[in-house]
């Protein structure tokens, strides 16, 4: 993972205009992106939420609904596969 990874992820939260301390879905696999995911979130002054990617989409709406979450970051596998049912590609 690379810090430039971050700085990307917290500048696109700054441009959406992530307030401090609002949270932010992230859905993800185990690997590099979801940990960048997760410190962008951090350093642009949002909460980062980690959602479970096994669980069903209503499930992950409602923690979302909870949470009061404006924005989701997910990884195109994770939506590919568990929301348009789509087969993995990697």
């Amino acid at each position: 993972m690379a810090a430039t990874e971050v700085r990307l992820i917290s500048s696109l939260a700054d441009a959406v205009e992530v307030e401090q301390g609002e949270p932010v879905g992230i859905i993800g696999e185990n690997e590099a992106d979801y940990l960048a995911a997760y410190l962008g979130v951090l350093r642009a002054g949002g909460t980062a939420v980690p959602l479970n990617a096994m669980l069903d989409p209503d499930s992950i709406r409602s923690q979302l609904d909870l949470v009061r979450a404006r924005f989701v970051l997910s990884a195109a596998r994770v939506r590919e596969n568990r929301f348009l049912g789509s087969p993995s590609t990697s």
